[in-house]
C-alpha cells in the first residue's frame, strides 16, 4: 500500500503496479494480495501525514467501523430490531478469525460486503436497477481490496443470489438478466483488466497452488470446536484451544442460532421414514469399511505398486477407506426425520435460512479438500471443496482457505439477530424479556473485549535504525541487506523498513517466493567467488550486513569482493559496489549448457548442466525450451515443451526433464529448440544432443 499511495501522491501513476522488492523484477507487486482501492480512500490522510502507519492505522479503525455500520444497516433493512441489529454488527466485526489476522490490511478489509448484500436486498424488494449498480460499486471495492476475500465473498454472493431468486415470487429469470448482464458484464471487464497481470505473473513465474496444498492449509475440525480466546474467558479456555489457532466465530453466534434452529423446527413437525434399502446400505458400507481398515497394510502396498510415491502420503489411503464411510452416513442424516424437521422449520423463515446458508457454505470450504479432525489428521474428502476448488476462478490460487471462516459470521451474525428475537418471542414476562437482552449484550461484551485491532492497531515494532536513516539519503541504488532468512517471510522486516529509504531491494516478502531470492539465501559466506558472484548478477548497490548478537563473520572485512565497506553502524555495516549491474541472461542461453542423456530402469532423462565459471546471470521473463526427440527404434519423433522460469543462474545447476518412464525406447537423438518470438527480430537457437 506504501508503494501506490507515494506514487499516487507524486503523480507517477505508471509505477503505481511495479513495487521495489525482489529486485530485479519488474512487477513484484503482483506477488501480493491486492489492497488498491484501500489506498485509493487512505490517499487523502497520506497527502496530509505522508506517514504510510497512520494510513494503514486509519484503514484497519475505519474497516472495523465500516463493517460495523454496514452489518448494522443490512440487519435494519431485514426488519431485526435495534438490539438484534447490534448484536449482528458486532459478532460479523469483532469475530476471533478476524482479530487473528488484524495485522494483514488484505484479511481485514471485508466491510464492503454487507453493503453488496444491502443493495442486493433492495434490489430484490423494490425492483429498481439502481440498486444493482450500487451494489456493483461496493463488490468493485471489495475485491480490489482484497483479492482474497473477492473470491471467497464471491463464492457466497452466488449461493446468495441464487437462494433469495428462488425466495422471490415477483421475480422472472429474464428480467434478472436484462438488469445484471450489461452491469455484469462492465464488472467482469474491469475485473479482468485488474486481475489480468496477477494471473500472467503466476504463469511466468510457474507460481501454482496445488489441491494438495490447500489441503494442508484447510481448517482441522478441531479449531472450531476449540473456545476462541478471550480477555475474561482466556484462562477458562486456555485448555481448550487448539494449537492451530481458531477459526471459531464466537460463544454466542453458535449457541444463539442453535437455539433459533431448534425453535423455529419445533413450529413444523414432519412424519418422513428413511426407507429400509437406504439403512440396508448404510450398514453395508459401514461393515465395507471396517474390513478394509483390517486390511490397510495390504491396501497401502499394493497402491505403492501403482503410485511409488504414496508413502510421501500416507493419510491418502486412510482417507480413501473412510470417504465413502462418512458421506454415506452425511446423507443417511440429510434423510433423518430430525433433519427434515429442521429443514421445514427454516424454510418458515427465509431470511434465518438464506444467512444460514451462506454461514454454512463458508464453513464448508474453509475446511479444505480434504477435512481434517486434527493437526493432519485425515478422515474424509469435501466434495464440496473439491467441486468449488476446479470450477471457481480464482480459489485454486489461494493456500490458506481456512480464511474463508472470517466470512462465516457474515451469515451467523444475522442468524444470531434473528434467533434473539425469536427467543425473547418466546419470554411472557417483560422483565425477563429485559433480563434475556442484558444476559445476551453482557456475553457479547465480555467475549469481543477488548477489541484489538480497534483499540491497537499496527505500530512499528522498534526504533527505526539509523542504517535506515542514512540509506534515505545516500544516492540511489539496489540495496540487499544479509542475512536472508532460508524462509522469505524472514525479510518482512526488511521489506518493511525499505519504507524509510525508498529504494528498490533484492530482499522481499510475498505471498509467492521466487527462485533467484530462494537460491541467494542460499549463501553463508559472501567472500568465497561464487557467492559474489551471485551478488554481481543481482545488481547489488549497497549491501547492508547486519550482525549476530553483536558479532560479524569473520569474512566481514573491510572489502568483500568489489564491495567496499563505507559506513558501520551499532551491529551492521554498510558496504558499496559503485560498478553494479545486473548480468541479465543472454538470449543465447543455450551455448550454457552442457547436455547428456541418461538411461536407467526403462526411464529417460534429459540432463542439462549450466557451465558460466566466470559470471552468474539473472533472468526475469520464463522461458520456453522445445525439445524434440528421434527414438532408435521407432520413427516417430516426440515433443516437448520444458519452461525454465526466472531465477540465478549458477554454474554447475542442472535441471533435468524426463522424456520416457517404463519404456524401453532409447532416444537417438534430441534437438533443443529456443525463439524469442516475444521480441522483434525473432532469432533462433539450437543445440543438438547425441544419444
Amino acid at each position: 500500500m506504501n508503494w501506490q499511495l507515494s506514487h499516487m501522491s507524486s503523480g507517477n501513476f505508471d509505477q503505481l503496479f511495479t513495487g521495489n522488492s525482489f529486485y530485479p523484477l519488474d512487477r513484484p507487486i503482483y506477488f501480493n494480495a491486492s489492497t488498491f482501492s484501500t489506498a485509493v480512500l487512505t490517499l487523502p490522510i497520506f497527502l496530509v501525514t505522508k506517514d504510510p502507519y497512520i494510513c494503514l492505522q486509519a484503514a484497519i479503525f475505519f474497516s472495523y467501523i465500516l463493517c460495523s455500520s454496514g452489518m448494522l444497516l443490512l440487519a435494519r433493512n431485514l426488519k431485526l430490531d435495534y438490539v438484534a441489529s447490534f448484536l449482528a454488527a458486532f459478532i460479523f466485526s469483532f469475530s476471533a478469525p478476524r482479530f487473528n489476522v488484524s495485522h494483514y490490511l488484505h484479511l481485514i478489509t471485508i466491510q464492503w460486503m454487507p453493503f453488496v448484500l444491502f443493495f442486493v436486498h433492495k434490489y430484490f424488494d423494490k425492483g429498481k436497477r439502481i440498486y444493482v449498480y450500487w451494489a456493483a460499486l461496493f463488490y468493485l471495492m471489495q475485491i480490489t481490496a482484497s483479492a482474497y476475500h473477492g473470491i471467497f465473498f464471491s463464492i457466497l454472493l452466488l449461493l446468495f443470489v441464487v437462494i433469495l431468486f428462488f425466495q422471490q415470487n415477483n421475480f422472472t429469470f429474464k428480467k434478472i438478466i436484462l438488469d445484471v448482464a450489461p452491469l455484469a458484464l462492465i464488472i467482469g471487464t474491469v475485473a479482468w483488466v485488474y486481475f489480468t497481470p496477477y494471473l500472467q505473473e503466476a504463469n511466468e513465474f510457474g507460481f501454482k497452488r496445488s489441491i494438495v496444498d490447500q489441503s494442508i492449509y484447510g481448517a482441522p475440525l478441531a479449531t472450531f470446536f476449540s473456545l476462541p480466546d478471550s480477555y475474561f474467558f482466556g484462562s477458562w479456555t486456555s485448555n481448550f484451544r487448539h494449537i492451530d489457532g481458531s477459526t471459531s466465530p464466537g460463544y454466542l453466534s453458535i449457541i444463539l442460532t442453535t437455539l433459533g434452529i431448534l425453535i423455529l423446527g419445533k413450529k413444523q413437525s414432519t412424519k418422513f421414514l428413511v426407507d429400509t434399502r437406504v439403512k440396508l446400505f448404510t450398514v453395508w458400507v459401514i461393515l465395507i469399511t471396517f474390513i478394509l481398515l483390517l486390511f490397510k497394510p495390504y491396501i497401502a502396498g499394493f497402491g505403492e505398486k501403482l503410485y511409488s510415491d504414496l508413502y510421501l502420503h500416507p493419510q491418502v489411503v486412510t482417507t480413501a477407506i473412510l470417504s465413502p464411510l462418512f458421506l454415506v452416513m452425511t446423507g443417511y442424516f440429510f434423510s433423518t426425520k430430525f433433519f427434515r424437521t429442521i429443514y421445514v422449520g427454516l424454510t418458515l423463515n427465509e431470511i434465518f435460512l438464506l444467512y444460514f446458508s451462506i454461514a454454512v457454505l463458508a464453513f464448508i470450504v474453509s475446511l479444505g479438500p480434504i477435512i481434517k479432525l486434527y493437526g493432519n489428521q485425515h478422515i474424509m474428502i469435501n466434495p464440496v471443496s473439491v467441486f468449488i476448488y476446479y470450477t471457481f476462478p480464482g480459489l485454486s490460487s489461494i493456500r490458506a482457505v481456512s480464511r474463508m471462516s472470517i466470512l462465516i459470521p457474515l451469515g451467523l451474525g444475522i442468524t444470531a439477530g434473528v434467533a434473539y428475537m425469536l427467543i425473547k418471542e418466546q419470554i411472557a414476562a417483560s422483565h425477563y424479556k429485559k433480563v434475556f437482552t442484558f444476559l445476551v449484550l453482557t456475553i457479547l461484551i465480555l467475549e469481543i473485549y477488548p477489541a484489538k485491532g480497534l483499540y491497537a492497531p499496527y505500530k512499528p515494532g522498534h526504533e527505526i535504525p539509523k542504517v535506515y536513516k542514512w540509506l534515505k539519503e545516500a544516492p540511489d541504488g539496489v540495496v540487499l541487506e544479509w542475512p536472508m532468512s532460508k524462509s522469505f517471510a524472514g525479510d518482512e522486516i526488511y521489506q518493511e523498513r525499505s519504507i524509510v529509504y525508498q529504494k528498490k531491494i533484492v530482499n522481499g516478502y510475498a505471498a509467492f517466493e521466487w527462485d533467484g531470492r530462494k537460491k541467494l539465501a542460499e549463501l553463508e559466506d559472501l567472500s568465497n567467488n561464487s557467492a559474489l558472484m551471485s551478488l554481481y548478477a543481482f545488481g547489488v548497490n549497497y549491501l547492508v550486513l547486519h550482525g549476530t548478537y553483536g558479532k560479524f563473520p569473520e569474512w566481514a572485512g573491510k572489502n568483500i569482493g568489489e564491495f567496499q565497506q563505507i559506513e558501520k553502524f551499532t551491529n551492521v555495516l554498510v558496504y558499496l559496489n559503485k560498478k553494479a549491474k545486473v548480468n541479465f541472461l543472454s538470449e543465447s542461453f543455450l551455448n550454457h549448457f552442457s547436455a547428456v542423456i541418461k538411461n536407467s530402469d526403462n526411464e529417460s532423462r534429459l540432463v542439462l548442466k549450466f557451465k558460466s565459471p566466470n559470471t552468474h546471470y539473472v533472468s526475469k521473463n520464463k522461458k520456453i525450451l522445445k525439445v524434440r526427440v528421434i527414438w532408435e527404434s521407432d520413427p516417430n519423433s516426440s515433443h516437448y515443451e520444458w519452461p525454465f522460469y526466472p531465477t540465478l543462474w549458477r554454474d554447475g545447476d542442472s535441471y533435468e526433464l524426463t522424456l520416457e518412464k517404463d519404456s524401453k525406447r532409447i532416444p537417438k537423438l534430441v534437438e533443443l529448440i529456443y525463439s524469442n518470438s516475444e521480441k522483434k527480430g525473432e532469432k533462433i537457437f539450437r543445440k543438438t544432443v547425441v544419444g
